[in-house]
């Protein structure tokens, strides 16, 4: 309601719809919040209690759980080998052809 209102008085003064540019509408927000003292929700540690509870819920015929369930299953195995950070995207690994199974 509020960011309609806020959306409403930029047309009607003739600004630009400040929430057609959601992009820098997201990265704005957080700022401001670090600005006034919010502080980010953190995220909550993925357990194996918290993998074991969620299987329940997880069909691994479909491809979006089984998504999900990957990246469940890979960031509790990163914090469980005490990596830090996952790997960046950008990181170039070497992979021997003769590995990969198609």
């Amino acid at each position: 309601m509020y960011l309609s209102a806020i959306s409403a008085l930029h047309i009607a003064h003739g600004y630009p719809n400040p929430l057609d540019d959601i992009l820098q509408f997201r990265q704005t927000v957080p700022g401001i919040n670090r600005l006034h003292g919010i502080t980010a929700k953190q995220n909550l540690v993925i357990t194996t209690e918290l993998c074991g509870d969620m299987k329940q819920f997880i069909s691994l015929s479909s491809h979006d759980d089984y998504v999900k369930w990957s990246a469940m299953v890979t960031r509790h195995f990163f914090s469980c080998s005490g990596v830090a950070s996952l790997p960046s995207y950008t990181q170039k690994i070497s992979i021997p052809i003769g590995t990969l199974l198609f």
